[in-house]
């Protein structure tokens, strides 16, 4: 059974505030995160009851540092939106909110000095404490999350040891189409850091090898990765260009195919992504000129239905609900309800090494038998035609 990931990344937008600073303001959680157009919202209200009438649960990553700018209360709302319908809240992070913490920040704007929005320009103490502020921010709206996404998949391996630092389980920022561009999580530099996984998590369906790439679950320094799937669309000789597996770029038929795919060789962990605005298509940074996108929307329809009349074959859960299942998950969660020493954490720490040295070891054999399959039979291939089709459809849509 293939493991299916719904998730959402729930963020406010700059709105050319930085280009502008004297005119534009950021647009808040009213048209990025609810998607108001009208007497209707087209956000996360309309995300969540697609998913509640065919019974699916997904995954909201909530940005907090738009707080700096909007304040603490929008988050706690929103977080409290997604909770009171059923859903799992974890933890986004856009770091160049933090500009807004400085009285003088649009005279900072104007001489350009701003924050990186990506984390793995900052150091591993930095990140570290960035993680940490972003985590107490969402503990006061009732959440402790487990689970990180960077904004714009901006992670490095720094990334990763500065969430084990701060009891968290699973990153889901590694994908491949952006990989060297704003991820740089690269397997090359990780390679006596991580190790596939075992049996009872569904491992990968291929062999990694030290030089190449991911595109199903890993065990990297203590933190399961979760990739955001990718796929080829299209093929010419020895060129293929990879696309993420997102709502708003992929066709009910070509995210249909990757999960039949996902069957056959792999992956066996599936996460699709979308936003908190995907349903809306904006003319303007400010969203003054917005509209609904049907095609968007009917897709998901269509993929939540699919997804609905084949549970004996995906199982849609959230992040929350998968980390209960790692054998990490207890001593985790006991390590940060306790609050222990440095001390303690170390040696807990130790013990949780010593728990991955053996959980991989004991599978060895199955990461060699699997070692002819290579890396390339686990990223799906939908076909030039249906690439033609979408490109032809999204170009109507905006005439």
């Amino acid at each position: 059974m293939i493991k299916v990931f719904i998730t959402i990344d729930v963020e406010t937008s700059i709105g050319g505030a930085f280009a502008k600073p004297d005119k534009l303001r950021p647009v808040g959680a009213d048209k990025r995160i609810y998607g108001q157009i009208g007497n209707k919202e087209y956000g996360i209200p309309l995300i969540i009851e697609i998913l509640n009438k065919h019974n699916l649960k997904a995954t909201f990553f909530v940005e907090p540092f738009c707080s700096f700018y909007f304040g603490e209360k929008i988050v706690e709302e929103i977080c409290n939106y997604i909770l009171n319908h059923g859903h799992d809240v974890q933890l986004h992070l856009h770091p160049n909110y933090q500009i807004f913490k400085c009285p003088d920040w649009q005279e900072r704007a104007k001489k350009k000095e701003l924050f990186p929005d990506i984390i793995a320009k900052y150091n591993l103490d930095e990140q570290i404490n960035l993680i940490r502020q972003a985590k107490k921010i969402l503990e006061k709206c009732g959440v402790t999350p487990i689970a990180f996404r960077a904004g714009c998949f901006g992670a490095n391996l720094n990334t990763l040891m500065a969430l084990e630092e701060n009891d968290f389980l699973i990153d889901s920022s590694y994908n491949l189409s952006f990989l060297g561009k704003t991820c740089f999580i690269h397997p090359s530099r990780f390679t006596s850091h991580f190790s596939l996984l075992t049996s009872h998590l569904s491992p990968l369906t291929s062999y990694l090898s030290p030089l190449t790439y991911l595109n199903d679950l890993a065990l990297i320094n203590g933190i399961y990765e979760i990739p955001i799937t990718n796929y080829y669309d299209f093929k010419i000789g020895n060129f293929k260009r990879l696309r993420t597996l997102d709502i708003c770029a992929s066709s009910f038929y070509e995210m249909k195919k990757i999960l039949r795919y996902g069957l056959k060789k792999g992956p066996k962990h599936i996460t699709f992504i979308l936003h908190s605005f995907s349903f809306i298509k904006k003319r303007d940074v400010q969203y003054k000129t917005a509209k609904p996108n049907f095609i968007v929307i009917n897709r998901f329809k269509k993929l939540c239905e699919f997804l609905s009349r084949n549970k004996n074959l995906f199982k849609v859960i959230t992040l929350s609900q998968f980390a209960q299942s790692l054998p990490d998950y207890a001593l985790r969660t006991t390590n940060y309800a306790l609050n222990t020493t440095h001390y303690e954490l170390r040696t807990t720490d130790y013990g949780l090494n010593t728990k991955h040295y053996a959980l991989s070891t004991k599978h060895y054999a199955l990461q060699t038998k699997h070692y002819g399959l290579r890396t390339k039979d686990y990223i799906p291939f939908t076909g030039n035609i249906p690439s033609l089709l979408r490109y032809i459809t999204q170009a109507l849509q905006y005439l």
